[in-house]
């Protein structure tokens, strides 16, 4: 799957599509976001960085504050959207590699 269509997939997917791990309800709570904050990046902000990890997973980047972004590991499988998990991080490095 390209990187565009990766992008093109999650902003057109049905909520209810969006599954999450147990590994990533954890680190939700432990990071002070909570799922639905997770829904509104995925569907509606703008996607500032994408890397693939795996076969179907990838890591998106989105801003999140003026010092951090989210950052979240997703799964494509079928139709579904499978959460792995969430990061919040300093966007130093983002910024300095020239992406937004």
């Amino acid at each position: 799957m390209s990187l565009e269509s990766v992008i093109k997939f999650i902003k057109n997917i049905d909520e209810k599509n969006i599954k999450f791990k147990p590994h990533s309800n954890d680190r939700i709570f432990q990071r002070n976001l909570n799922i639905e904050t997770i829904k509104h990046y995925l569907i509606n902000e703008e996607v500032v960085g994408l890397h693939k990890q795996n076969k179907n997973v990838y890591k998106l980047w989105f801003e999140f504050s003026s010092i951090e972004d989210l950052s979240i590991v997703v799964k494509i499988d079928n139709l579904n959207l499978i959460i792995i998990t969430t990061i919040k991080e300093n966007n130093i490095k983002r910024l300095k590699n020239g992406k937004k």
